[in-house]
């Protein structure tokens, strides 16, 4: 009884500690008026919807270009919550919202899988939100990861704690359909949890085909509706828009990132995680689809948001379990020292406001030199929207990945280049957001005048027209350094990978 006591007190103030964690870093993110990490497609998407263009066929070839990877929840959400509230903080707070409702899931299921233990609960609900995939993409204006997870977690508690019964399969086969609306990859992530609970689990088949038939009644009208009134964009956006190159080099980029995460599920794992439920299934595959799917230039660690949640449920299984195992002492540290060293770890990610004032400063610039003479070219639609204009693309990323892969190609946009059209053209990752003959256009016919070095995630290169310059002008060229040259990312001569 002791030791349980003691177990009991440390898991309420690992709870405590974690949570304000969390919560500070929600706080500093509702403060913050400029962007966080790459929010202006957020809201490109935004304004596509609101031009009426959401998946269309003629979107990917006339401008504003647009490419909506993902399928529609998400971006109808956010468009809803826009169109009330035009500001960033409030898709910030929806994110979070949606992220604290899949902690509350979260401890619902570490609860049901240790039903003695009330506090294993809290103690999982906290740990998921400092995993640094939670904990870093809950900040942002983006609830793809959050929403599909949400319901995710709901078609897994549905499946575990209601009685085998057509009701149960309905609950299950619809949240699951939703989790897929949210985020396509949900229909692959999931399905082997969801098949796997009956078939080898308990052993009851009698209904088990009935939630894959539920689910396909809800998707499949809904698919067809939207390839029919795109003309066959829905498709091209959500399949297509994910075929990009997939490299080492990305791969190991994004891994790196998680060398603490990747520790606790070690640490997790050998002390007995993995137990024969549906949550160590959904860990399993989650994570071995996160592990594939970050190779794709252009991934980042939302893709390991399922596998946290999961993992927080079995890590509160294990501690809840220390004081019935051998040397609990020394296995409870390890625990404790592989989340400490995650909370460390996550403090890299953790918001600041130190960009708004160059972000200001930088779109003051722009609607003072620039957007009163034309349209400005960005990488950022977000920049092109609080001027007041229509961005030319709401996510060139996929456009480049497109072009370097030979299949999409636009005439109008590299001659408007190529003429001088644009007033201005704005870069943040020359080599990952532009396709090397938009680089080369830009190269010859506009001059560097201005960087902005502190705007968030990093520094906004301003190029204008040659012809201005020429034509007499109050802006002058600016020189970079030769380590500018080399390591500035929006420079757009930089050398690097492409």
């Amino acid at each position: 009884m002791h030791r349980k006591q003691i177990v009991t007190f440390f898991l309420l103030a690992a709870s405590s500690g974690l949570f304000a964690f969390f919560v500070l870093n929600c706080v500093r993110a509702l403060l913050v008026k400029g962007p966080i990490w790459y929010e202006g497609p957020v809201l490109g998407f935004i304004n596509t919807i609101r031009l009426g263009r959401l998946y269309q066929l003629d979107a990917l070839h006339t401008q504003p270009y647009s490419v909506l990877t993902h399928t529609p929840l998400s971006y109808l959400l956010d468009y809803a919550i826009y169109s009330v509230i035009p500001a960033l903080w409030p898709l910030r707070l929806l994110n979070i919202v949606l992220t604290l409702c899949c902690a509350l899931l979260v401890a619902k299921l570490a609860r049901f899988e240790n039903p003695d233990h009330r506090v294993a609960g809290w103690f999982a609900a906290s740990l998921f939100l400092v995993c640094t995939p939670v904990f870093f993409w809950s900040q942002v204006a983006r609830c793809t990861d959050a929403l599909a997870c949400l319901f995710s977690l709901l078609a897994i508690t549905a499946l575990v704690t209601l009685p085998s019964s057509f009701r149960r399969e309905v609950a299950v086969g619809v949240f699951w359909a939703l989790a897929v609306l949210s985020k396509q990859t949900a229909a692959v992530v999931l399905a082997p949890a969801l098949f796997g609970y009956d078939f080898f689990l308990t052993r009851d088949r009698s209904r088990i085909y009935w939630r894959f038939l539920f689910c396909g009644a809800v998707l499949l009208p809904i698919f067809i509706y939207l390839q029919w009134s795109t003309h066959g964009g829905f498709s091209q956006n959500v399949i297509a828009g994910n075929l990009v190159r997939a490299t080492a080099a990305w791969w190991l980029m994004v891994t790196l990132r998680l060398k603490s995460f990747w520790l606790l599920i070690l640490v997790v794992a050998l002390l007995g995680g993995l137990r024969k439920s549906a949550t160590s299934i959904w860990f399993v595959t989650s994570l071995a689809f996160g592990l594939y799917a970050v190779a794709k230039r252009g991934a980042d660690m939302m893709y390991f948001f399922d596998t946290s949640a999961a993992l927080a449920i079995m890590a509160a299984g294990i501690v809840i379990s220390l004081p019935q195992m051998r040397r609990p002492l020394l296995k409870g540290a390890a625990l404790a020292i592989t989340i400490l060293a995650m909370s460390i770890n996550d403090l890299q990610w953790l918001v600041s406001s130190a960009g708004d004032e160059d972000y200001s400063r930088m779109i003051a610039w722009l609607s003072s030199h620039a957007s009163p003479n034309g349209q400005i070219l960005s990488d950022d639609a977000g920049i092109s929207l609080a001027l007041g204009q229509n961005p030319v693309s709401d996510d060139p990323f996929i456009l480049a990945e497109w072009s370097a892969r030979g299949v999409w190609r636009n005439d109008a946009l590299m001659d408007g280049i190529r003429a001088g059209k644009y007033s201005a053209v704005v870069v943040s990752d020359s080599n990952l957001l532009w396709f090397p003959a938009e680089r080369n256009e830009v190269a010859k016919g506009y001059t560097l005048v201005k960087v902005f070095r502190s705007v968030d995630p990093g520094p906004k290169c301003i190029y204008v027209p040659n012809a201005v310059m020429a034509a007499g002008t109050q802006l002058e060229p600016l020189v970079l350094s030769p380590a500018d040259k080399q390591n500035l990312p929006c420079n757009i001569g930089r050398a690097g990978y492409s």
